[in-house]
């Protein structure tokens, strides 16, 4: 292996550690609008996720596949909490009221 393979080895390792971290803190963002969409809704479920959220999912240094793994767990929440309000989220889920109504 000659000096410059390697330091292109380094430099593609370098980069796919940015991209982590930026994958990390995008999904640690969308984690957050979705509490605060959840707030809006439900003020007490609210507090409860955003206080699992901060204990243990809220460091710079967690796995990729938790903090994903807590943000569909949020989505999922915020589509319960949205069908129980009687809130409609999509054209999808439109549809499928007006089908069950009918």
């Amino acid at each position: 292996m000659n000096i410059s393979s390697f330091l292109k080895q380094q430099l593609d390792k370098k980069k796919q550690q940015e991209k982590e971290v930026s994958e990390k803190e995008s999904f640690r963002k969308k984690c957050l609008d979705l509490l605060e969409q959840i707030k809006e809704i439900n003020e007490e479920k609210h507090q409860e996720l955003n206080k699992i959220f901060h204990q243990g999912y809220d460091k710079l240094n967690i796995q990729r596949k938790k903090i994903m793994g807590l943000h569909g767990q949020l989505v999922n929440e915020l589509n319960i909490l949205k069908n129980n309000a009687g809130i409609v989220g999509s054209p999808r889920q439109a549809a499928k009221k007006v089908i069950e109504q009918v």
